[in-house]
């Protein structure tokens, strides 16, 4: 209910919830059945060095899903 409660407020004050610490697949599926569309975490990838960051943004070989990360992306589900 927390999670719903969050989202309720956010969208009254017409604000982006995003939940970050998102660590498991069960994690990110609590997180989207309460309806929120933004989530960070371990799960969706690992924090990224500036110079990482723009290698990746600067390659036309990537779907932009880091290394390591989960490839489905918050919109895929």
């Amino acid at each position: 209910y927390v999670l719903e409660a969050m989202r309720n407020m956010g969208e009254a004050l017409d604000l982006r919830v995003i939940v970050e610490g998102v660590e498991t697949a069960a994690e990110l599926r609590v997180v989207q059945k309460a309806g929120i569309q933004y989530a960070q975490g371990y799960h969706l990838g690992r924090p990224m060095s500036e110079e990482a960051v723009m290698n990746l943004v600067r390659s036309p070989a990537t779907d932009g899903v880091p290394s390591g990360s989960s490839d489905e992306s918050m919109s895929d589900r």
